[in-house]
């Protein structure tokens, strides 16, 4: 079993370490991800910072998390492993001042931190929301939700197609 990670670490640190940290963040620590998308284990954590320019430091990683989604067609609950990677520059205020390229630098992903700590959960989870499914859906069409929109014979069903024919059919009138 992984180690759990702690909520927030000291970065510069590690940093000037190039440690690479790897455990876990148990599914009760995430508060925002709630709702349609659910972590239901623990998720599994790689990190590594390293000096970069300017004295900055970088941080890239990956994460696994298991999670439960409601399928937004059948409205069933269906298991997921949601996975990503992330590589951001950490920017300090007190250390760096304000950012070089300003806060619309388009270049590089900056997480703002503080007094050298680096809230990690805030960091992955924010990184888990963004990978989250805007509709989480099952992937496969034997979900229930998928024969809603399907005839019995297999064809699509096109609700407006008659309104199509209709408007067609009528006759215009001339100015």
């Amino acid at each position: 079993m992984a180690d759990e990670l702690p909520s927030e670490i000291d970065y510069p640190r590690l940093a000037a370490a190039g440690r690479t940290l790897r455990g876990t963040l148990a599914a009760s620590r995430f508060t925002r991800v709630d709702g349609v998308v659910q972590v239901c284990g623990p998720t599994r954590v790689g990190l590594t910072l390293t000096a970069a320019a300017g004295g900055t430091v970088a941080a890239a990683g990956h994460f696994s998390t298991p999670v439960r989604a409601q399928c937004q067609r059948c409205l069933e609950w269906m298991e997921r492993i949601i996975e990503g990677t992330f590589a951001v520059e950490l920017h300090d205020a007190a250390l760096n001042g304000r950012l070089a390229g300003g806060e619309d630098d388009d270049d590089h992903d900056f997480v703002e931190v503080s007094d050298g700590r680096l809230n990690v959960l805030e960091l992955i989870e924010d990184e888990l929301l963004l990978a989250c499914p805007m509709i989480p859906a099952h992937a496969t069409p034997t979900c229930a939700g998928e024969a809603l929109g399907e005839a019995a014979n297999g064809e699509r069903h096109k609700p407006f197609a008659a309104l199509g024919e209709m408007l067609a059919a009528q006759p215009r009138d001339k100015d």
